[in-house]
């Protein structure tokens, strides 16, 4: 405690804390659901008697039942793959995972009959549970603190389950549970964000959070398109020219070397381009390379004693006129060197040379 004076009285003023405003809740769903992929199944049993009443004097509810059920489709929802979120923020107080998570009986054993479950403690002291959970997939460890809209796990059916959904439960700070729901005759309050109409789905938002205009589960300040319900937070990322995931990069790890989408183009030989941009030009382009250099071997092959003459000729190792003239050695190559067309003596002398060559060849 501490002193504050007022003119001549001291008075005594507690330094008690106020308590931490009441949190309402998002549909504990991530992703996007429609009427068909995710519905209500129980409400909370408000009859304390043998008879069943939910919030709005309905039947929709079983005796005794002290939580909210929500379904996904049955088996195939399920195996499709659910994730449970936070529907608000808070700190993890309890796991419980590794139970059979296909139970149909409605009596299968583990995790006090809420086979694979989640509790949070929530800033205002209440606490939400997260029952049923498939085997495996719980994502979260106690101590742990949780945004709302945070990946808990999915759902399953394990527990005291008859096929999978997922049970969401409410308790206050004094560890009584409570129905989140208000109706005619249910509580004065609602603890939804937007509770929705009856036998539908509550609001996606969270508790001060900008409105998800698209419904995937992330408001504005999370997602970076809420435009987009396939663009958030975890999203895949598809080569599309989108940040998909909203991690502030584009198609990472999908381009190849050019920065394109789909196969990495092959190395076009002769253009002079480094078509797949790695650094080189032409590279392994060794079968043309050697067919050039058959096609140069083949044309040399064809020069001959004939084509000694002083005519112009395609081919025929001599300028016919007067620039070059072919002078054959010992060693087979044929070799330019400048001088005049041969003719007479040189002929002749030249003629010799050939006559001599072909000899020591036999």
């Amino acid at each position: 405690m501490r002193a504050r004076v007022v003119g001549p009285l001291v008075v005594l003023v507690s330094a008690v804390s106020a308590p931490a405003a009441a949190q309402d809740y998002r549909f504990p769903f991530g992703g996007s659901c429609t009427s068909s992929s995710c519905y209500v199944t129980s409400y909370f049993d408000l009859d304390s008697t043998t008879g069943i009443e939910d919030w709005n004097c309905g039947n929709n509810t079983y005796n005794g039942h002290r939580g909210t059920d929500f379904g996904v489709g049955s088996w195939p929802g399920m195996d499709a793959g659910r994730d449970i979120v936070a529907a608000a923020d808070g700190e993890v107080i309890y796991t419980h995972d590794g139970e059979d998570d296909r139970c149909s009986t409605g009596d299968c054993p583990g995790g006090d009959g809420y086979g694979n479950w989640v509790r949070l403690r929530h800033a205002d002291g209440k606490t939400t549970t997260y029952a049923h959970m498939k085997t495996g997939t719980v994502a979260v460890a106690v101590g742990q603190t949780v945004r709302c809209g945070d990946r808990l796990g999915q759902v399953g059916s394990s527990g005291y389950s008859t096929g999978p959904h997922l049970h969401f439960e409410v308790r206050t700070s004094g560890g009584t549970a409570d129905d989140p729901f208000t109706g005619p005759c249910g509580g004065p309050l609602t603890y939804w964000v937007d509770q929705g109409v009856y036998d539908g789905l509550p609001s996606t938002e969270c508790d001060g959070a900008a409105a998800d205009a698209d419904g995937d589960g992330y408001p504005v300040g999370e997602d970076c398109d809420d435009g987009n319900r396939d663009v958030h937070p975890g999203a895949t990322e598809t080569c599309n020219g989108v940040d998909d995931d909203c991690d502030g990069a584009t198609d990472e790890e999908l381009l190849y070397r050019c920065g394109d989408c789909g196969p990495e183009p092959p190395e076009v030989c002769g253009d002079s381009l480094d078509n797949d941009c790695d650094g080189l030009i032409d590279e392994d382009c060794g079968p043309d390379a050697d067919a050039d250099a058959d096609a140069d071997a083949d044309a040399d092959a064809d020069v001959s004693e004939e084509d000694f003459s002083p005519a112009e000729g395609a081919g025929d190792g001599l300028d016919g006129d007067g620039g070059w003239v072919w002078v054959y050695v010992d060693d087979g190559c044929g070799c330019a060197a400048p001088g005049r067309p041969a003719g007479g003596a040189a002929m002749l002398l030249l003629s010799v040379a050939l006559l001599l060559r072909r000899r020591r060849r036999a």
